[in-house]
């Protein structure tokens, strides 16, 4: 799936960042995890790779 939707993203466990065609970072979250914490740490993620 291919989202720009970051609480979408936050859904799947495994996201991959793209930049210009290349992957550029990866992040894996753990499904036990509570829905707003997953969504929160993408974000902090995306913050850092400046999305």
């Amino acid at each position: 799936m291919v989202t720009h939707d970051s609480k979408v993203a936050a859904r799947c466990g495994r996201i991959l960042y793209l930049l210009d065609g290349r992957i550029v970072g990866e992040l894996s979250l753990n499904s036990q995890v509570e829905k707003k914490e997953r969504e929160e740490a993408v974000m902090r993620w995306l913050e850092e790779k400046r999305w």
